[in-house]
């Protein structure tokens, strides 16, 4: 599932249906669903959210994305362990919540926490042989919200624990989308913005494209050098940002 929805938020077809939504219920039906792996290690889930915190958000979402980081925390947390999920205030935006998962694993290597969203990226706890990253729960996280106009992060401290922890609108707020699609590497492409007549050049290439397998370079290359670009300057900046 993660895979299919980070396939639809790449292709920007993933519709978020956003609402008002109670948190401490979201989390509450997380944490129902990764029990059995805490239970399995007499690990302690803590549901420290306030009942009557409301925020915009697509609820399916946001619940999954703390079923991910619960089960990564589960992972990483030792027998008879504890892992809290708990709303702040964001320090920076009174329009919006931070919410933190923490736990008091193994933690993360200072010198692989940039890594812990990238694709397919899986960090090895050298102690107990375990990988932090399943490769695309945590992509699938950072898309989720940033799709929801947010960002997600993590601090830990090697051998104490982490703290994953990312931000959502208030109840009653407005929540800027994202519109761009991010690269393979998870930055922000720069938005393009074309004439008519650029739309028009570039129109009938689109359909052909959509039907290449994205690692048939050749393929893409040879349908791409069809297109006049040098007497439309913003196909131009395409090509290059395409290249």
């Amino acid at each position: 599932t993660n895979i299919l929805d980070l396939q639809k938020f790449e292709e920007a077809s993933m519709k978020l249906e956003i609402i008002d939504c109670p948190l401490y219920d979201i989390c509450s039906q997380a944490i129902e669903q990764v029990l059995f792996l805490a239970d399995r290690k007499n690990i302690r889930l803590q549901n420290q959210v306030n009942r009557e915190i409301r925020a915009r958000a697509d609820k399916r979402i946001i619940e999954r994305v703390l079923v991910n980081l619960l089960s990564n925390g589960i992972k990483f947390t030792p027998n008879n362990g504890n892992i809290e999920i708990r709303v702040y205030d964001h320090p920076g935006d009174t329009s919006r919540y931070r919410i933190e998962v923490i736990d008091n694993g193994e933690g993360i290597p200072a010198d692989k926490i940039h890594m812990v969203f990238d694709r397919f990226v899986q960090i090895k706890e050298r102690k107990s042989g375990g990988l932090y990253s399943t490769g695309i729960g945590l992509t699938f996280c950072k898309l989720a919200i940033e799709a929801h106009g947010g960002e997600i992060a993590v601090r830990s401290d090697k051998g104490i624990g982490a703290t994953f922890y990312f931000d959502l609108a208030k109840s009653g707020g407005s929540i800027a989308v994202t519109e761009r699609m991010p690269d393979v590497k998870g930055k922000m492409l720069p938005s393009i913005e074309f004439s008519e007549a650029e739309r028009e050049q570039l129109r009938p290439f689109l359909s052909r494209l959509h039907q290449l397998l994205v690692y048939e370079t050749t393929a893409v290359e040879s349908l791409i050098n069809q297109i006049d670009f040098h007497s439309f300057p913003g196909l131009s900046k395409w090509k290059h940002e395409l290249d």
